[in-house]
């Protein structure tokens, strides 16, 4: 899942990727056009209920595309905005920043 939320510097929103803990992974990556597709900058790391999680800030009015490397693997977020067409046999997900795409992330409560 992917969740937009008031990011605390002007003009940018906060974007939480998460991954569930269901997934058996060594290492899960953020790869993507915010980080020039670094496959090592970004690692998205485990809450106490094994969630996978990474956060970003990112500036409001762009757009990124985007990937996950799950033990070098690379998979398409389909929560994602979008997705760009396939390069190399392979889609990217898209992300679009703007202040109206910034929704609340669910709560534990199940409210």
């Amino acid at each position: 899942m992917i969740y937009k939320t008031p990011s605390p510097k002007p003009d940018h929103v906060r974007v939480v990727f998460e991954l569930p803990a269901s997934l058996w992974a060594d290492q899960v990556f953020l790869v993507g056009d915010f980080n020039r597709w670094d496959p090592t900058t970004l690692p998205l790391t485990q809450d106490r209920q094994g969630v996978w999680r990474a956060i970003l800030d990112l500036p409001v009015g762009t757009s990124y595309q985007f990937c996950y490397l799950i033990d070098g693997q690379r998979h398409t977020d389909f929560h994602a905005d979008g997705w760009s067409a396939y390069v190399r046999d392979f889609p990217k997900s898209v992300i679009a920043v703007s202040l109206a795409s910034i929704l609340p992330a669910p709560t534990d409560d199940g409210l």
